[in-house]
């Protein structure tokens, strides 16, 4: 990992945007008094790539790094790994409670998302660098007072810590994959060795054996083809001559069956005896269609009963309405004297009303002031003076005025009673009226009808006739029905034996049909009797014939099948003898196909030998690789090759070391180890005494830590495998101050050495002595806002 730009916003001492540029950088110090924001540089990287503060004993914490008085934490991580360029970013948002939490984080490379949340954001550095966070502390920042995490380790840790800087894993995978080759190879090398153990008729003599089998089939094949032409002859003179002792055979059973059926002679006589019935009653109903021709000439020379009726109903009219017309007229005359008397009453009535309407308005007139009075209440005005009434009026009203109301009253009563009783009356003499008027009408019109109407007398003696003529219709009606039942009866009857006759025409001519090509004798349509008698007398006669030459042919059937089945029998015993059944309809199709089967058999063979023949090879190929992977396998074992490589790593880094703390110390002490790989040191000012690493003072672990990063900084990338982790940067946050002048000279100078070799290396210190020893320098200010960084280049 190479950095290339840093960016920082609200993060501790940063609280507004600062940019540190580490582009074209190979050796750096970071320099400033203390607590101006040094450290957060190195913190701010671990923290944009892992989400963790080393200085932090917490690696979940994060919400102290974000700027007093700010809301948020940003962080931009600009960084290359070999030859690709990678951007980590991550921001971190204060909580209501006090917290903190991640609000964005995301890894890119080239405008690609490869991580977009912060655990997966983790995971993917610690894949990309081959280091997880305490990894990364150890080997490539080493933060304040933990230098000597990597000196002071337990040595599985140190262990695993060299296992992931060398990529042994790889190794690891390389064995397992090499011991999984190896069963697979042994699996398959099993499976062979059954396959082969389990083909079954691969020998030479099966070869042979199945040659010899299609040979003998083939010829046998043959031989059937040379004989199914003379088998073909045989079977058809067979099926021929079985075909005509049949033919023969059903002409004789149809010669012999032939009956002539019951009741043939009998059946002429019948249809005579209906067609002179059929006669008789045909003259029958001529002489009653003539009789009801003549009763009906009589019937239409007369006129409809209903005309009659109708004119007799016309004279029984004119006498009722004659009758009605008389009452009505009665009715009206007295009516109308009725409404002379109600009219004389109800005038009366009405002057009586008009004088009695009179004395009443005399009457007010006269008491027009008790009138009034009678009106009022106290507090309204008089309508003479207008003065308020102060009480309710005393005057007393006379008994003159109350009769000369009641008379009116009672006027008024019996005027309305005499009114009503004069419009009934006029309504009861206009109903009366119009019914008088109607039967008026009704009269002149009847009399008018008539006038054209015979007399009652002479139509009701025509309506005599006319009873006695439908009476003598109706009877002989009956008369002529009756006789043409019995036409269609006789009819009928004539009808069903004709069909019998008809029916047992076509039965003789089926029956004939049937022996038509056998040459029954001619018969003509006339006498069906003797037509029966005709061809019975034939079939008798000709029946035995046909027996005979259906037992000729049936001997010569026999014979061409006896010849047959010795041909066929010599070829059945060809085909028992290569257990092949020729007794189906096809033989030869029986034999080619186990000849197919023959060759299929002997076409497997050749292929299970040439199988077998691979299988060895192949069996060959899959155990020298079992032998071959199971060997590497065991040597890639975790206490093979990749123990010998840790070793002799870890051996290495010791040396290495020594070197460069014999130079830090002016030549007091170097390292070695003991046999659980924990680190001593010797002193070679006191006797070359070993002793613990954990005994050396604080100056003295700062050396030999820094020692050992930068041996590992220098040397693990000898020994890593293609594809581990690359630590091409080391940065050293102080330490520095327990050491003199002279030691710093030389740690300045091992420095720029590893930085010579590929590394960028960066130191933060205090110390401005040494600063001034780098070329590069960033210079680290805290002001009142935020802190700031020059970068220096000397």
């Amino acid at each position: 990992m190479r950095p290339i730009k840093l960016e920082l916003e609200g993060f501790t001492v940063y609280r507004e945007f600062t940019a540190v540029d580490f582009a074209g950088v190979e050796l750096f110090v970071l320099t400033g008094p203390t607590g101006s924001g040094k450290s957060s540089i190195i913190d701010a990287i671990s923290f944009a790539l892992y989400g963790s503060v080393p200085r932090y004993a917490n690696p979940n914490l994060v919400h102290p790094v974000i700027s007093q008085g700010k809301v948020e934490a940003r962080v931009r991580f600009d960084f290359a790994v070999e030859d690709s360029f990678y951007t980590a970013v991550r921001v971190v948002r204060k909580t209501p409670r006090g917290g903190a939490t991640t609000k964005e984080a995301r890894l890119e490379s080239c405008g690609r998302l490869l991580a977009g949340s912060a655990d997966e954001m983790t995971r993917k550095v610690s894949q990309l660098l081959g280091l997880n966070f305490e990894q990364f502390t150890t080997c490539v920042v080493l933060p304040q007072g933990e230098f000597a995490r990597f000196l002071h380790e337990k040595p599985a840790q140190r262990q695993d810590l060299l296992t992931k800087l060398l990529g042994v894993d790889i190794y690891e995978k390389m064995g397992t994959l090499a011991r999984t080759r190896e069963a697979a190879s042994r699996q398959r090398s099993h499976v062979y060795q059954e396959e082969l153990a389990g083909i079954q008729g691969s020998s030479r003599g099966a070869m042979k054996a199945v040659e010899r089998r299609v040979r003998h089939l083939d010829a046998l094949k043959r031989a059937i083809e040379k004989a199914e032409p003379e088998l073909a002859r045989l079977d058809k003179i067979f099926q021929a001559k079985q075909d005509e002792a049949g033919k023969l055979e059903t002409e004789a059973e149809l010669l012999e069956t032939l009956r002539v059926p019951r009741g043939v002679a009998d059946l002429a006589a019948k249809l005579d005896q209906a067609r002179a019935q059929h006669e008789s009653a045909r003259m029958e109903r001529t002489k009653a269609d003539d009789a009801m021709t003549a009763a009906e000439s009589a019937r239409s020379n007369l006129p409809e009963a209903a005309a009659v009726q109708a004119a007799l109903r016309l004279h029984d009219e004119h006498t009722e309405n004659s009758a009605a017309l008389q009452k009505s007229e009665t009715q009206t005359t007295r009516l109308r004297k009725d409404l002379e008397k109600r009219t004389r009453i109800h005038t009366e009535r009405e002057a009586a009303m008009a004088k009695a309407r009179a004395a009443l308005d005399q009457a007010r007139r006269d008491l027009a002031a008790h009138d009034l009075a009678a009106h009022l209440e106290k507090g309204e005005a008089c309508p003479v003076c207008r003065r308020i009434l102060e009480s309710e009026p005393s005057l007393v009203m006379p008994p003159a005025l109350s009769n000369a109301e009641r008379a009116v009253e009672n006027a008024d009563k019996a005027h309305r009673a005499s009114e009503k009783a004069l419009r009934e009356v006029e309504r009861s003499g206009a109903r009366m009226e119009e019914k008088f008027r109607a039967h008026r009408e009704a009269a002149a019109a009847i009399q008018k009808e008539l006038a054209e109407v015979a007399t009652r007398k002479r139509l009701e003696a025509s309506l005599k006739a006319v009873e006695e003529a439908e009476s003598a219709l109706l009877k002989v009606s009956e008369n002529t029905r009756a006789a043409r039942k019995a036409e269609a009866k006789a009819h009928a009857t004539l009808d069903r034996f004709a069909d019998e006759e008809e029916q047992a025409w076509e039965a003789f001519e089926k029956a004939r049909d049937r022996l038509a090509t056998l040459g029954p004798p001619r018969t003509d349509r006339e006498d069906l009797s003797e037509a029966w008698s005709k061809l019975s007398a034939w079939a008798r006669d000709d029946s035995p014939g046909k027996r005979a030459s259906a037992a000729e042919a049936q001997r010569e059937a026999e014979g061409a099948l006896a010849e047959r089945k010795k041909v066929f029998d010599a070829l059945a015993e060809r085909g028992a003898e290569l257990d092949v059944d020729v007794s189906t309809d096809r033989p030869r199709d029986g034999v080619v196909s186990e000849l197919a089967a023959a060759e299929q058999e002997a076409k497997r063979v050749a292929e299970t030998r040439e199988r077998a023949k691979t299988l060895e090879t192949k069996l060959r190929s899959e155990r020298e690789v079992a032998s071959v992977a199971g060997a590497l396998g065991q040597h890639l074992k975790s206490t093979g090759f990749e123990r010998w490589l840790l070793e002799e790593a870890f051996r290495r880094l010791v040396s290495g070391a020594t070197k460069i703390l014999n130079e830090l110390s002016s030549g007091q002490y170097s390292f070695e180890y003991d046999d659980k790989l924990n680190f001593e040191v010797v002193d070679h000012r006191n006797a070359d005494e070993r002793r613990s690493a954990r005994t050396l003072s604080g100056g003295e672990t700062f050396l030999a830590s820094l020692a050992l990063a930068l041996t590992l900084a220098d040397q693990t990338a000898d020994l890593a495998a293609e594809g581990s982790a690359r630590p091409e940067s080391l940065f050293l946050d102080e330490g520095f101050g327990t050491l003199d002048n002279d030691t710093l000279e030389i740690v300045a100078a091992a420095i720029e050495d590893l930085s010579a070799k590929g590394r960028i290396v960066g130191i933060v210190t205090h110390q401005q002595s040494l600063a001034d020893k780098f070329a590069v320098q960033f210079r680290v200010a805290k002001g009142p806002i935020t802190a700031t960084i020059e970068r220096i280049v000397a």
